[in-house]
């Protein structure tokens, strides 16, 4: 009888181990999905998002110029604009978080002079330490006979880009060779 009491006291106790091995094994791939998230969320709150606006003086629509935009919340190290054709970047400089600048004079005539359809990629390097490091955004500026007056379009790319490595630079030329079919059919598709 002893011996069927320790058997059953040892069974009991390799069933309650397995219990709580198991409960403890949810819990460490619960902890590990929500360090996930964080680490996701923590990236998409510290990635700049640099867009081109049109800014207007007064009431008058003849009056007005265009602005570089940092509405994310992480500051931009650097950001460069490119035309359709994806060559030939302007590096533009930097923007802290909710900072908007006007475009070098070249780039703002160029963008008032615009034609209806101008196309333009604006790509924006985050730190590399606290960001997926490169945010690119669709911008076309619209018709300036039309109701909208010359107003800038902007969208982030619908096909996600390849990510940037983090912890690790990589170059605009490096981060765009992946993406580059990607990103020219977003920006004829805007």
């Amino acid at each position: 009888m002893w011996v069927e009491l320790q058997t059953i006291a040892t069974m009991a106790a390799f069933g309650a181990a397995f219990w709580y091995a198991r409960i403890a094994r949810r819990q460490t791939t619960a902890i590990v999905a929500q360090q996930a998230l964080a680490q996701t969320e923590h990236i998409q709150r510290n990635k700049p998002v640099v867009y081109i606006d049109r800014v207007e003086h007064s009431h008058d629509p003849t009056n007005y110029h265009y602005v570089l935009h940092n509405v994310g919340g992480g500051f931009a190290i650097n950001v460069y604009m490119y035309d359709e054709s994806l060559s030939a970047p302007v590096a533009v400089g930097s923007l802290a978080s909710g900072e908007q600048r006007i475009l070098p004079a070249d780039l703002n005539r160029q963008l008032c002079d615009a034609h209806a359809g101008a196309r333009y990629l604006v790509l924006a390097e985050g730190p590399f330490s606290r960001t997926a490091q490169w945010t690119p955004t669709l911008n076309l500026r619209t018709p300036t006979e039309a109701a909208d007056r010359g107003q800038v379009i902007h969208a982030a790319p619908m096909e996600k880009t390849a990510e940037s490595p983090r912890f690790q630079y990589q170059s605009a030329a490096d981060f765009l060779r992946p993406n580059e079919t990607r990103l020219r059919a977003a920006l004829v598709a805007l």
